[in-house]
């Protein structure tokens, strides 16, 4: 069976008033949605979590883990990433710390 590699990040992640049509406020648990850079034009998946509560258009630190295929570079800190269903944001999230990149 093959692994599928990841990349696991700490960020600053905002949810935008959008976000209270597809969570219920807070956030208290993993969540699932997509993930892209501006002017991507494709997503991956991705899970957001995080040991404190997410509240709406609130900066809250969190993990965040995706597919490493998705890009053709390292992240690096202060990248911007979106979250939502694809390509309609109702987050975005800023990178602090690379945990893990293979």
């Amino acid at each position: 069976m093959a692994t599928i590699k990841s990349i696991k990040v700490k960020a600053e992640v905002v949810f935008n008033d959008n976000a209270q049509y597809s969570f219920k406020f807070p956030i208290h648990n993993p969540v699932r949605m997509s993930l892209w850079e501006k002017d991507r034009r494709y997503s991956t998946p991705s899970e957001t979590s995080s040991d404190t509560l997410i509240n709406l258009n609130s900066p809250t630190e969190a993990t965040i883990v995706f597919l490493s295929d998705y890009l053709d570079r390292n992240v690096i800190k202060e990248d911007i990433f979106f979250l939502g269903t694809f390509p309609v944001a109702i987050g975005n999230a800023t990178i602090l710390e690379i945990i893990y990149q293979p």
